[in-house]
Protein backbone atom coordinates (compact mmCIF):
# COMPACT_ATOMS: atom_id res chain seq x y z
CA UNK A 1 0.00 0.00 0.00
CA UNK A 2 1.11 3.13 -1.11
CA UNK A 3 1.58 6.23 1.77
CA UNK A 4 -1.20 8.66 0.07
CA UNK A 5 -3.61 5.29 0.58
CA UNK A 6 -2.72 4.68 4.27
CA UNK A 7 -4.71 6.15 7.05
CA UNK A 8 -3.52 8.24 9.53
CA UNK A 9 -3.76 4.98 12.13
CA UNK A 10 -1.74 3.04 9.72
CA UNK A 11 0.94 5.66 9.28
CA UNK A 12 1.06 6.28 13.28
CA UNK A 13 1.31 2.44 13.41
CA UNK A 14 4.22 2.67 11.23
CA UNK A 15 5.89 5.24 13.05
CA UNK A 16 5.83 3.89 16.35
CA UNK A 17 7.17 0.62 14.90
CA UNK A 18 10.29 2.63 13.61
CA UNK A 19 11.03 4.33 16.62
CA UNK A 20 10.70 0.75 18.30
CA UNK A 21 13.41 -0.69 16.03
CA UNK A 22 15.15 2.38 16.33
CA UNK A 23 15.19 1.78 20.14
CA UNK A 24 16.26 -1.58 20.12
CA UNK A 25 19.07 -0.77 17.71
CA UNK A 26 19.94 2.19 20.42
CA UNK A 27 20.48 -0.79 23.08
CA UNK A 28 22.56 -2.73 20.51
CA UNK A 29 24.90 -0.32 20.25
CA UNK A 30 24.93 1.06 23.78
CA UNK A 31 25.75 -3.19 24.47
CA UNK A 32 28.36 -3.37 22.09
CA UNK A 33 29.88 -0.34 23.65
CA UNK A 34 30.01 -1.59 27.14
CA UNK A 35 30.96 -4.58 25.83
CA UNK A 36 34.15 -3.93 23.33
CA UNK A 37 35.39 -1.11 26.48
CA UNK A 38 35.32 -4.58 28.68
CA UNK A 39 37.02 -6.50 25.85
CA UNK A 40 39.64 -3.57 26.24
CA UNK A 41 39.92 -3.71 29.88
CA UNK A 42 40.61 -7.54 29.89
CA UNK A 43 42.81 -7.27 27.10
CA UNK A 44 45.16 -5.01 29.07
CA UNK A 45 45.94 -7.61 31.50
CA UNK A 46 48.62 -9.55 29.74
CA UNK A 47 49.82 -6.20 28.31
CA UNK A 48 50.75 -4.58 31.61
CA UNK A 49 51.43 -7.57 32.96
CA UNK A 50 55.31 -6.88 34.55
CA UNK A 51 56.28 -10.18 34.16
CA UNK A 52 57.03 -12.12 30.43
CA UNK A 53 53.52 -13.46 28.94
CA UNK A 54 53.43 -15.54 25.67
CA UNK A 55 50.38 -17.00 23.65
CA UNK A 56 51.63 -19.87 21.55
CA UNK A 57 49.73 -22.28 19.17
CA UNK A 58 49.39 -25.86 18.94
CA UNK A 59 51.73 -25.70 16.57
CA UNK A 60 54.47 -23.48 17.88
CA UNK A 61 53.75 -20.03 16.64
CA UNK A 62 53.79 -17.36 19.04
CA UNK A 63 50.50 -15.21 18.53
CA UNK A 64 50.95 -12.79 21.13
CA UNK A 65 53.70 -11.57 22.91
CA UNK A 66 53.35 -8.48 25.94
CA UNK A 67 56.02 -6.20 26.16
CA UNK A 68 57.60 -7.19 29.69
CA UNK A 69 59.01 -11.03 27.75
CA UNK A 70 60.73 -8.61 24.91
CA UNK A 71 62.06 -6.39 28.34
CA UNK A 72 63.71 -9.38 29.53
CA UNK A 73 65.57 -10.49 26.44
CA UNK A 74 66.76 -6.36 26.15
CA UNK A 75 67.59 -6.67 29.83
CA UNK A 76 69.73 -10.02 29.25
CA UNK A 77 71.51 -8.64 25.62
CA UNK A 78 69.70 -11.08 23.55
CA UNK A 79 67.89 -10.38 20.59
CA UNK A 80 64.36 -8.95 20.54
CA UNK A 81 63.36 -12.60 19.73
CA UNK A 82 60.57 -14.23 21.86
CA UNK A 83 60.79 -17.91 19.88
CA UNK A 84 63.79 -18.54 22.38
CA UNK A 85 61.16 -18.59 25.15
CA UNK A 86 59.61 -21.58 23.57
CA UNK A 87 60.47 -24.97 25.20
CA UNK A 88 62.74 -27.18 22.75
CA UNK A 89 60.47 -30.13 23.53
CA UNK A 90 57.15 -27.88 23.12
CA UNK A 91 55.16 -31.19 21.29
CA UNK A 92 56.23 -33.11 24.69
CA UNK A 93 54.89 -29.96 26.68
CA UNK A 94 51.59 -29.34 24.94
CA UNK A 95 50.82 -33.68 24.76
CA UNK A 96 51.32 -33.22 28.94
CA UNK A 97 49.34 -30.25 29.33
CA UNK A 98 46.77 -31.38 26.76
CA UNK A 99 46.07 -33.66 29.76
CA UNK A 100 46.85 -31.77 33.08
CA UNK A 101 45.58 -28.64 31.29
CA UNK A 102 48.17 -27.19 32.88
CA UNK A 103 52.26 -27.28 33.20
CA UNK A 104 55.47 -25.62 35.22
CA UNK A 105 58.64 -26.14 33.43
CA UNK A 106 61.74 -24.37 33.70
CA UNK A 107 63.93 -23.05 30.61
CA UNK A 108 67.33 -21.63 31.14
CA UNK A 109 67.75 -18.37 28.35
CA UNK A 110 70.88 -16.34 28.87
CA UNK A 111 71.94 -17.26 31.90
CA UNK A 112 68.53 -16.99 33.62
CA UNK A 113 66.22 -19.36 34.43
CA UNK A 114 62.42 -18.71 33.87
CA UNK A 115 59.81 -20.49 35.00
CA UNK A 116 57.10 -21.40 32.79
CA UNK A 117 53.43 -21.37 34.33
CA UNK A 118 51.43 -23.17 30.67
CA UNK A 119 47.60 -23.20 30.59
CA UNK A 120 46.13 -24.81 27.44
CA UNK A 121 42.90 -22.82 26.40
CA UNK A 122 40.56 -24.94 23.57
CA UNK A 123 37.70 -23.33 22.20
CA UNK A 124 37.18 -19.70 22.08
CA UNK A 125 39.57 -18.14 19.57
CA UNK A 126 41.46 -20.82 18.98
CA UNK A 127 43.44 -23.48 20.74
CA UNK A 128 46.64 -22.32 22.38
CA UNK A 129 48.76 -22.35 25.19
CA UNK A 130 49.73 -19.22 27.76
CA UNK A 131 53.02 -19.01 28.93
CA UNK A 132 53.02 -16.87 32.20
CA UNK A 133 57.22 -16.78 33.28
CA UNK A 134 59.32 -15.34 36.35
CA UNK A 135 62.64 -15.31 36.53
CA UNK A 136 64.77 -16.50 38.81
CA UNK A 137 68.69 -16.76 39.60
CA UNK A 138 70.26 -19.89 39.28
Amino acid sequence: MKDKDKTKEDLLRELDEVRQRVSSLEKAQADWDQDNQRNRHLASFPQLNPNPVIEISFEGEITFCNPAAYEALKRLGLVEDASVFIPPNLDNVLKAGARDNRLYQEVRIGGRVFAENIHMATGGAGDCAYTHMTSQNR
